[in-house]
């Protein structure tokens, strides 16, 4: 059950839609993917606002902006099979970090997911906050199921909840530490802001320099990451040697 936010009862209206939509994209994200590809698919839980006419005891229901108080609408989806054990948050709605030092392959899929969601709006929305409950099976197909999607869009726009940025600069946000894996080449998508994703990546590398004396945990955690991601120690070996103007071989002989 979701409140309101301090927005109004339609919140839980343009929420069901940006749904609606996210659904509609994985869709023909699915179907992108070729026939030979749809056992590893997303689905998106489906919704209902369901309006509150009277209480048990009767009475006409008052508005309110307490959560657990009884109010005129409920926003209500089914509970996903194996949340307790298995639910995960994939990426953000705004720059993460974290992204650009994880190579695990459920990343890979929900983030080629809401890249293509991007591509195939032609830039006119991002489908990001990509949250839900992922599984493998062992012939390595990927199954994933999410709910509570955000929408960013270009252009200002009220359609899709509070969540939504309305402008470029928030798609381009998300897409500063966003890595084209394999999933994304599959559907031959290119990265469209790569200039973004350097400057990102520049934030990572900063971070990693100062932040042991004012964010320690944060610090040893992000080094810890960055340690165990083969592809961001690639990253770090050629932005070295671009600093030193060497290449891989002249490294190597020094």
């Amino acid at each position: 059950l979701w409140e309101n936010h301090g927005s109004g009862d339609e919140v839980y209206f343009r929420d069901a839609f940006a749904y609606l939509e996210t659904s509609r994209l994985a869709a023909a994200f699915n179907q992108a993917r070729g026939k030979e590809k749809n056992k590893s698919r997303i689905t998106v839980t489906p919704c209902r606002v369901i309006e509150i006419i009277e209480s048990q005891n009767q009475e006409p229901i008052q508005r309110t902006k307490n959560l657990f108080d009884l109010r005129n609408y409920l926003f209500v989806e089914p509970f996903i099979q194996g949340s307790l054990e298995h639910f995960s948050k994939f990426n953000s709605n705004a720059f993460n970090p974290r992204l650009l030092l994880n190579e695990r392959s459920g990343h890979s899929f929900s983030d080629a997911f809401s890249h293509f969601t991007h591509h195939h709006t032609h830039g006119r929305l991002l489908v990001c906050d990509i949250q839900g409950v992922c599984r493998t099976s062992l012939q390595n197909f990927v199954s994933l199921t999410i709910t509570d999607p955000q929408i960013h869009t270009r252009e200002p726009c009220n359609d899709y909840g509070v969540g939504n940025g309305g402008s470029e600069d928030h798609i381009r946000a998300w897409f500063a530490s966003h890595v084209c894996r394999s999933d994304c080449r599959l559907l031959g998508l290119s990265h469209p802001f790569s200039a973004d994703l350097e400057t990102g990546l520049s934030r990572v590398f900063k971070q990693l320099h100062w932040a042991p004396f004012l964010f320690r945990h944060y610090h040893e955690n992000v080094s810890s990451a960055a340690a165990s991601s083969s592809w961001f120690r690639s990253i770090l070996a050629r932005r070295f040697y671009k600093e030193h103007a060497l290449s891989p071989t002249a490294a190597k002989l020094e």
